[in-house]
């Protein structure tokens, strides 16, 4: 009961908080989903004997495809306003992804084959850095509104 109001408090921030960084918290929520999604459909691929190269390009290609829908409709909430425009950001969405999944291939290649290291561990560690270059690429190239903006007169 004594720190009642310290609850009060703590919520009235986070609730204000949420406001002023709504983005990079679904991009996280968002980027957690993609993330399992692209790591349990490794896992099943491997126990299904699948050769991990191939498993990692079929799990890219469903992780790419959910995470161009939810980046694109929840976390910056960007509405095309016309073909052309959906056309660029699915084009460059997916070219920024997969330059990020040539990052992912031959990283994962020289930590297993080159170095020995444990197949699902450096699925993670990689995981990790592919995340943060992907946020980064999509908040300032891919989904900035400026593309597209009519000039205000």
């Amino acid at each position: 009961m004594i720190f009642k109001g310290h609850h009060v408090n703590l919520l009235n921030c986070f609730i204000h908080s949420y406001g002023k960084y709504k983005k990079y918290i679904k991009y996280i929520i968002f980027g957690v989903l993609t993330t399992v999604l692209s790591l349990i459909s490794f896992y099943i691929l491997l126990k299904m004997n699948v050769e991990y190269k191939l498993a990692n390009i079929i799990s890219f290609i469903i992780a790419v495809l959910f995470a161009y829908v939810t980046n694109k409709i929840y976390v910056f909430e960007k509405k095309s306003e016309s073909f052309k425009e959906l056309a660029w950001e699915a084009f460059h969405f997916f070219l920024a992804r997969v330059g990020s999944f040539i990052f992912d291939f031959f990283t994962l290649i020289i930590c297993i084959d080159v170095f020995s290291f444990d197949k699902m561990i450096s699925k993670i560690i990689i995981t990790v850095i592919v995340i943060i270059l992907n946020y980064i690429i999509s908040e300032f190239f891919i989904f900035r509104k400026k593309h597209f903006e009519k000039p205000e007169n």
